[in-house]
């Protein structure tokens, strides 16, 4: 079975976080234009 490494599982999160934090951000940002 494929087993993802520490460093690529580490990669996978920080995108995912990434993505959401730059969702917040549009989010927020669109919040304060209105």
């Amino acid at each position: 079975s494929y087993r993802p490494y520490p460093r690529q599982l580490a990669r996978d999160i920080l995108k995912k976080m990434l993505r959401l934090g730059i969702r917040i951000t549009l989010f927020i940002c669109a919040g304060w234009k209105i």
